[in-house]
């Protein structure tokens, strides 16, 4: 862009009216200075402009303030090749010492610093002086000269809307451009695909791997060719309405600014069917995306239309959603000797009609995977509370990259006494489902941000169901010897992530992909 700059994270501070930011300096001797509120300082923020000239949209970056607790929470999502920097909603340290804002973020082996000087915020316009350091194995690579900067408020999120295939065309301001066909696939699991004309036919072009992220209305993907460098592109999404999507880049051609929209129409309501967005750890090298509900049988496999929803009590052949181990195959299967069920599997090998209605899509958690979803991933004991939706009781599990929408709620249950007890959690207490209450208005927003509802559906012994509401069962892939297999399992006052019982036990299955 013009002036030699390269990108900058963008930061940004947000009080009422139009005003220069001051807060309390670590400094005792300075009481003079007016105390910041923090909480002025949530919200979801644009980079636009620098020293007054529009940058191009690879440029852009978003960076969304939290309050967790008491304490200010930053998480930066941006793109710089240059760099090596790929963030989406990386955790980004906040320092405040006088009227100086302070922003490190580090990627690997890189950290950006960034300082904020002159903070002057207008309504959903703040603009501040920048100084912007990049460091690498802590050796400084980069620094740039203090630059004027403008960020603006985005309330817009645009995370969930843009899953599926759109097309459409692009158009640019630039003369002489022409018009260009455009279709991609946007998937839940962050995957992208990608499409070329070809004799009329839309033909998916072949790539080692392309994946995107949309963070508020900053889209950003990143793909690489056989035998060619990597690319990458930012975006911003500037409006979905009526079923057409406006996306737009600022471009720069020739030492001038041109903007390329692209006017999209989706042609699939889903690319992947049944997955909700959020992403989960189940080992050091895999994440997952669960299925939108239990697994349920109705003479077809499918899955529940929301998370809160189980059959309960009403089993029957045709209708279950309590499983034996490993009874893809025969889903009406009730004997309780467990020499019946010698044999796993997987209920993912069948064609799920809500989940893609393709074989072998979908698949079921090891027990190694759910101790690791609930003891080892980063922030494990954090990030998962028991609770109830729409009255129906259950736990709640949160995605690796977390940020807590908006006006809602949520409690982790270790922090109201469900303490780890060797392998397992444990509260004497036994209101435990009383820490989250959610009516269905408030899950949606806890569901668009990623978060999952496993619903204490009970379990069953032969034709006979107990503990629906009370307890939960959810089946792994492994067994323990020839009589029993492991599951989740919880219920008011505890939580065991490998336990262990009888395969002919009917419990719940939630599939993964």
């Amino acid at each position: 862009m013009k002036n030699g700059l390269t990108w900058m994270l963008a930061a940004i501070l947000t009080i009422s009216g139009a005003s220069v930011l001051t807060s309390c300096s670590s400094n005792d001797d300075n009481p003079a200075q007016s105390e910041l509120n923090v909480q002025q300082l949530v919200g979801k923020w644009l980079y636009v402009e620098a020293d007054g000239e529009v940058v191009e949209t690879e440029e852009s970056s978003i960076t969304t303030y939290v309050m967790e607790g008491s304490t200010l929470k930053a998480y930066t999502s941006m793109s710089q090749q240059k760099y090596g920097l790929w963030a989406c909603k990386q955790p980004t340290e906040v320092k405040i010492d006088g009227d100086k804002i302070t922003l490190t973020m580090q990627v690997g082996d890189v950290t950006t610093v960034e300082e904020m000087t002159n903070i002057t915020v207008s309504g959903d316009d703040l603009r501040y002086t920048c100084k912007y350091t990049v460091m690498k194995n802590g050796e400084v690579i980069d620094a740039l000269r203090p630059y004027q900067l403008h960020c603006v408020k985005v309330h817009d999120d645009y995370s969930q809307i843009i899953i599926g295939r759109w097309e459409g065309t692009i158009t640019s301001d630039e003369p002489g451009f022409v018009p260009q066909p455009f279709c991609e696939a946007y998937l839940a699991d962050g995957k992208n695909i990608a499409y070329n004309l070809i004799d009329g036919q839309w033909v998916q072009e072949e790539s080692e791997y392309d994946e995107y992220f949309v963070d508020g209305n900053l889209m950003i993907t990143r793909w690489k060719l056989s035998g060619r460098d990597e690319e990458r592109q930012n975006c911003i999404i500037e409006s979905y309405d009526n079923g057409t999507l406006i996306i737009k880049e600022v471009v720069v051609r020739g030492n001038k600014l041109y903007t390329e929209t692209s006017t999209l129409t989706k042609v699939e309501d889903e690319a992947t069917p049944g997955a909700l967005s959020g992403e989960f750890s189940v080992s050091a090298s895999q994440k997952v995306h669960f299925s939108q509900g239990n697994l349920q049988y109705v003479g077809k496999w499918q899955f529940a239309d929301h998370q809160w929803e189980c059959f309960g009590s009403s089993q029957s052949d045709n209708h279950r959603d309590l499983f034996g181990w490993g009874t893809g195959a025969a889903p009406n299967k009730v004997s309780t000797d467990n020499n019946d069920y010698s044999t796993f599997v997987d209920w993912g090998t069948n064609a799920i009609t809500n989940g893609g209605n393709k074989a072998n899509v979908w698949r079921t958690l090891t027990k190694d995977e759910w101790v690791y979803l609930f003891y080892t991933r980063t922030h494990a004991a954090t990030l998962f509370g028991l609770g109830s939706v729409n009255g129906v009781n259950g736990t709640i599990l949160l995605p690796d990259d977390w940020t807590l929408p908006t006006g809602a709620s949520f409690t982790a249950s270790t922090t109201q006494g469900l303490a780890d007890d060797g392998g397992h959690y444990y509260n004497q207490k036994s209101d435990n489902f009383s820490h989250n209450t959610y009516t269905t208005a408030q899950w949606a927003v806890m569901e668009a941000n990623g978060a999952v509802f496993l619903p204490a559906a009970g379990s069953r012994n032969g034709t006979d169901v107990d503990y629906v509401g009370s307890r939960g069962g959810y089946r792994s892939a492994t067994p323990d010897d020839t009589g029993n297999a492991y599951y989740l399992s919880f219920g008011s006052g505890l939580l065991y992530p490998q336990y262990k019982y009888d395969r002919y036990y009917g419990f719940s299955v939630r599939l993964v992909r």
